[in-house]
């Protein structure tokens, strides 16, 4: 009886602790790729119109297998050894055009698990923001924040000068820090397990004046959604799933997580659950230059603008990451400068960015945007696109344990 009596206690304590934010902390500890589990969600259903990727030649599969990659005068490593043992991947595939070339899945996972994106939610709000704007409901990326959310003028009347533009390129100037979620204190972590988004985004105050500076902040995703939400009537799940999910032919049915059954905000930051073939749909869809099927479902000047390397704004141009390459010599050696300015005359293309080195102290180095794009999340999450070659990566994982970037254009090359 008194075993039955503890047992009781601890489910009491439970649901008691994950009632607030500093309980769901003390319960659920830091973020992890399980967190679907953990948090109310709204269903994504997939249509009747299902879209399958074909299987690619058994060939391909066993190049891209025993691809050997690593550094110099160490032993080399297949992508086989290399994911099974050295990595905490859960889903690695490569796509070229419809076709798998290579899908392997680890840690008990397989192609019916269910993969979180974390912030590659990012990249499908930016795509939903651009079908706003066709169908009228969001005049443009101009448009002020204040415009749908009237109450923060009252707050502050500069709000009235921060535009959808400057959430969707992180440079909204709002004082947000996004630390570690392990922090109870921080920003991030009241958005991330807080059970009322939009009481938070209320209480926004101002640092910066807009479009000063880059400073990735998840907050401004999470004040698109409610835009989005307001502008269109319905639920950002709801937009999404009648917008992307079905017109892509998803396979399963997914969620997107929100803040409370009560509440219902979006997680528009983060936290789209669904498989990891499906999640590659939105990368055929921009390497297809947003068209599916013949219909045009994202402008292709919006697929244009949002992945061309932006060297002002850490090459993060409307929620997606353009890649970068470090500039080598013949030699296959870093090219580095005693100074910038010598750095810089070395390069005429205004797509070569300047940097100083950490490794090599005092000297600076070059390096330039690749036609590559990405949709990035916490913890290793990728969905990589390089149009040049028509292929996709994705790697989902616990972990962002090794230059996954670097990997996949090692593999593009040998493709």
């Amino acid at each position: 009886m008194r075993l039955i009596v503890k047992i009781v206690y601890c489910i009491f304590c439970m649901v008691a602790l994950t009632s607030c934010k500093y309980g769901r902390i003390l319960v659920y500890n830091v973020a992890d790729i399980r967190d679907y589990k953990k948090f109310p969600a709204l269903d994504l259903k997939s249509g009747e119109d299902t879209f399958y990727f074909h299987r690619g030649e058994d060939s391909l599969n066993h190049k891209i297998s025993n691809f050997e990659f690593g550094k110099t005068g160490e032993k080399l490593a297949t992508l086989d050894e290399f994911l099974d043992q050295e990595t905490k991947t859960v889903a690695f595939l490569v796509i070229r055009n419809d076709s798998i070339l290579f899908e392997k899945y680890f840690e008990k996972y397989n192609e019916s698990s269910i993969v979180t994106s974390f912030s590659v939610a990012k990249s499908f709000v930016s795509a939903l923001v651009n079908i706003a704007i066709q169908e009228g409901h969001l005049k443009g990326v101009e448009d002020p924040l204040t415009k749908y959310i009237p109450e923060l003028i009252k707050r502050d009347q500069r709000f009235q000068n921060i535009t959808i533009g400057h959430l969707l390129n992180m440079r909204s100037g709002l004082q947000f820090n996004e630390s570690s979620y392990a922090n109870p204190f921080s920003k991030i972590t009241t958005l991330y397990y807080g059970k009322n988004h939009l009481r938070l985004v209320k209480k926004l105050k101002i640092k910066d004046r807009p479009d000063e500076k880059y400073e990735y902040q998840s907050v401004n995703t999470e004040i698109l959604g409610i835009i989005l939400e307001r502008a269109t009537g319905v639920k950002l799940a709801t937009y999404f799933q009648e917008k992307i999910w079905k017109p892509l032919g998803m396979e399963y049915d997914a969620s997107w997580s929100i803040d409370s059954k009560k509440n219902q905000n979006p997680k528009a930051y983060c936290c789209i659950n669904a498989r990891a073939r499906d999640f590659a749909k939105l990368g055929k869809l921009y390497l297809n230059e947003g068209k599916w099927k013949g219909k045009q479902l994202i402008e292709k000047s919006w697929v244009e603008e949002s992945t061309k390397p932006n060297v002002n704004n850490n090459f993060y141009q409307n929620h997606w990451y353009s890649t970068s390459k470090v500039l080598q010599d013949e030699n296959s050696k870093t090219r580095y400068f005693q100074d910038s300015i010598s750095a810089a005359g070395a390069v005429e293309s205004p797509l070569f960015l300047v940097k100083k080195s950490v490794r090599e102290k005092g000297k600076w180095y070059v390096r330039y945007a690749s036609n590559s794009y990405m949709a990035v999340g916490v913890f290793g999450q990728y969905i990589y696109i390089d149009p040049d070659k028509s292929l996709m990566m994705l790697r989902f994982g616990k972990k962002n344990d090794h230059n996954y970037p670097e990997l996949f254009s090692q593999i593009a090359e040998v493709l």
